[in-house]
């Protein structure tokens, strides 16, 4: 027979199995939330480290590209630095050139193309002025009046000493000096010197270059 003790007995043991299973699932309850935490926080730090390698080598990249640009364009600048000096180089070379030219037996034949080139430009002034140098004033007086009576036939024409130093050739006014005429070497080799810097590119050119000039 089974007495009221027995049955609170039952009834204990009936609450207590309860609440050992209970406490039980729980306890895996929260170890399998532990478990899921540690993998959410191990996830969180492997994507955290991912992102932050990334913009590590994106900034990376970023910082290879500015110096690699930077390093492009300071040698672009140093080749460009070296063209304009050597082109200088040369239009200096040209003109000291030009200073021992007018020593040439040539000279004369380019003094008078240049008188020549000059014909249809000054047809309207009944008077013309030349300055040349004084070199060529003293020395070659004569055979430069030659040269302008055969092309000027009917031009009332005087001749002066320049005050400046053009390397040769002649500077040209109408009667008044309302026009000049720079007919001079120098303003020729100056007028040239997009070709001159043209052909220095040329000869400096380096495989696979495409910088444009501006002189």
């Amino acid at each position: 027979m089974i007495t009221i003790e027995d049955k609170i007995e039952l009834f204990r043991r009936i609450v207590l199995d309860k609440i050992n299973n209970d406490f039980k699932i729980n306890e895996n309850h929260l170890e399998n939330e532990k478990k899921t935490e540690d993998i959410r926080i191990e996830k969180d730090a492997i994507d955290k480290s991912k992102s932050y390698i990334d913009k590590f080598v994106k900034k990376a990249n970023e910082e290879k590209e500015r110096a690699i640009i930077e390093a492009n364009k300071k040698s672009k600048e140093k080749i460009l630095e070296i063209k304009n000096k050597f082109i200088d180089e040369v239009y200096q070379s040209l003109l000291e050139m030009c200073s021992i030219f007018i020593d040439d037996d040539r000279y004369l034949l380019i003094f008078e193309k240049l008188v020549n080139n000059l014909k249809d430009a000054v047809d309207e002034f009944k008077e013309i002025k030349i300055y040349l140098l004084k070199k060529d004033f003293d020395e070659k007086l004569n055979n430069i009046q030659e040269i302008f009576k055969r092309v000027f036939t009917e031009k009332e024409i005087n001749y002066y000493i320049s005050e400046y130093d053009f390397k040769g050739g002649f500077i040209l006014y109408n009667g008044d000096e309302s026009v000049k005429m720079n007919v001079s070497l120098e303003s020729i080799v100056s007028y040239n010197r997009l070709f001159i810097g043209n052909e220095v590119h040329k000869l400096l050119e380096v495989d696979g270059e495409t910088d444009e000039w501006f002189f």
